[in-house]
């Protein structure tokens, strides 16, 4: 299972074994990967707070099937970019990036969200 946050009790939830996934099935072994799925997870953190998650959920009961997808890719895409400005500013702060950290991080985050997507389609 991927990381996932649960609004309800505002928690981010990681399977430890992502990250040997990640290495092994993404070819995504650095830090930096597995930092930004946290991020990414904050994001919908932050999104949550914000009542944008709750505005987002609630105009999702009210469209059609295709129109609710694109609401989910717009959280999703939001939380990347939340994700990018936590890393932006850490590595402005700290110097943490590599070269290739940036590619391999939305590598994993793409990858890992067609997977999860793909099973919940499958039931």
């Amino acid at each position: 299972m991927g990381p996932f946050y649960c609004p309800n009790d505002r928690k981010v939830c990681i399977d430890l074994s992502l990250y040997r996934e990640l290495r092994d099935r993404f070819k995504a072994p650095r830090d930096f990967a597995q930092a930004y799925l946290i991020a990414h997870e904050g994001g919908h953190h932050v999104q949550n707070l914000l009542g944008i998650m709750g505005k987002v959920r609630a105009r999702q009961q009210r469209a059609s099937e295709r129109e609710a997808n694109a609401l989910s890719v717009g959280l999703e895409l939001q939380a990347d970019c939340l994700a990018g400005i936590w890393a932006s500013f850490a590595n402005r702060e700290r110097k943490i990036l590599e070269p290739g950290d940036i590619e391999e991080g939305l590598n994993a985050v793409a990858q890992i969200g067609d997977n999860t997507l793909q099973k919940c389609s499958r039931g």
